[in-house]
């Protein structure tokens, strides 16, 4: 039974969602802002901001471990340890925004920007 399982599969197996939300994630690093579809907004959003909450824990080498797993570029991942994790350091959660833009005509998909607050 599959009560309180929540995924979003976004119609994709699990090596090609594995593969855009690491892309999606390291683009956000990277450049701080990127503009995509909603759902693929919300699933890009959570995983980065478990990223940024993993590096705020004790073991800074396991985090690391985590960032290169996650992550294709070592950039990234010194992005998020060296100006992500001071810029949040009182901040608990919600590192990620939101912001809706429009609905494609041609198949009704919501764009939105998703940002690093």
């Amino acid at each position: 039974m599959r009560h309180q399982v929540k995924n979003t599969r976004i119609n994709r197996n699990s090596a090609q969602l594995k593969a855009l939300i690491r892309s999606l994630s390291t683009a956000l690093i990277v450049s701080w802002t990127i503009e995509t579809t909603k759902v693929k907004a919300k699933v890009t959003a959570s995983a980065v901001d478990k990223m940024i909450a993993r590096t705020k824990w004790k073991d800074k080498m396991n985090a690391i471990r985590y960032l290169k797993k996650h992550l294709y570029w070592e950039d990234a991942s010194k992005i998020i340890l060296d100006e992500l994790h001071d810029k949040y350091k009182d901040r608990q959660s919600w590192f990620t925004r939101i912001v809706k833009l429009w609905a494609r005509p041609w198949d009704g998909a919501e764009k939105v920007v998703l940002q690093l607050v």
